[in-house]
């Protein structure tokens, strides 16, 4: 999820373990950030939380829509 975020443009840092080239399967909250970021600017959800609108969750909707973008960077 980190390298899709990342190449899609929602980096998860600019330097250190997320960015560029040093993503990991880590999911915390920096990855989280990114995500919500992502689904705000692809209008998939943008308030709530993962519960109650799947907000910072990635949903069937949320991972699509994200490999489409990350394929689009290409």
């Amino acid at each position: 999820m980190q390298q899709l975020l990342n190449k899609a443009g929602f980096i998860i840092a600019k330097s250190g373990p997320g960015s560029a080239g040093r993503e990991s399967t880590f999911f915390g909250s920096l990855t989280k950030a990114a995500l919500k970021r992502f689904q705000c600017a692809k209008k998939i959800v943008c308030e709530g939380n993962e519960a109650a609108t799947g907000y910072g969750q990635a949903g069937p909707r949320t991972r699509a829509s994200l490999w489409l973008a990350g394929e689009a960077k290409r």
